[in-house]
């Protein structure tokens, strides 16, 4: 939208000039539509224009405010970013401090369960279950057969697997 003005605006000094030209003479009209056209257009007010060619001092102005402002801007961004170093460190800090406070909350905590543990074993005495090993092992009940075959000598227990392995070869040639 300015620069729609700003081209209207341009065009209606073109158009001034003309007529001015057809009225007074170049001269005139030259000169004031040079005066007229040092005004920026709208959407530059933030800049300085230097475009006189016969003002030199107004062009060391321009320069030397275009050198202030950058000093300026330059200082204050220091300034922001020594203010932010400064609640960088003070953060830093605060966290090293909690974070040491935390560790030391830890360790305590730590030692008291370790005293805790050793009171609970302190409490309770170890029943005998806990001793014996066989005793956690799940029990099987023997086999009758079998312990008297461990009380017989070996010669005996040698003739009973024959006779139980025969008695097996004639079960089979018996039931068809």
């Amino acid at each position: 939208m300015y620069i729609y003005i700003y081209y209207i605006h341009q065009f209606l000094l073109f158009v001034c000039f003309f007529f001015l030209k057809q009225q007074s003479g170049i001269g005139l009209a030259t000169s004031l539509y040079m005066e007229i056209s040092l005004i920026p257009p709208p959407g530059h007010q933030n800049k300085m224009i230097c475009r006189t060619k016969n003002n030199i001092q107004k062009k060391r102005n321009c320069h030397t405010n275009t050198e202030e402002s950058m000093k300026h801007k330059y200082q204050t961004l220091q300034a922001q970013l020594q203010e932010k170093e400064k609640n960088f460190e003070e953060t830093k800090l605060q966290l090293e401090q909690e974070n040491t406070s935390l560790k030391n909350e830890v360790e305590k905590v730590e030692k008291q369960l370790v005293e805790y543990e050793k009171k609970m074993l302190e409490l309770k005495p170890p029943t005998p279950d806990e001793n014996n090993e066989d005793l956690h092992k799940p029990e099987s009940t023997p086999d009758p057969q079998e312990l008297e075959r461990k009380k017989w000598p070996k010669e005996i227990q040698k003739l009973m697997t024959d006779l139980t392995q025969k008695a097996a070869q004639n079960t089979e040639f018996t039931n068809p």
